[in-house]
């Protein structure tokens, strides 16, 4: 399910943005990848700790 949603935002960034080409699109998802990767692993360790 957050994958679809990852999906549908990145498709929403790429046509409202109207980046110049897909490898910018590509980038830009990438970035939110990460972001997206250290998040969950934060709420991982917190969920730990707890």
């Amino acid at each position: 399910m957050c994958i679809e949603q990852m999906q549908h935002a990145i498709y929403n960034t790429y046509t409202e943005a109207k980046l110049p080409d897909y490898d910018t699109c590509i980038e830009q998802m990438q970035s939110i990848v990460k972001v997206f990767d250290a998040s969950r692993s934060q709420a991982r360790l917190n969920a730990k700790t707890t």
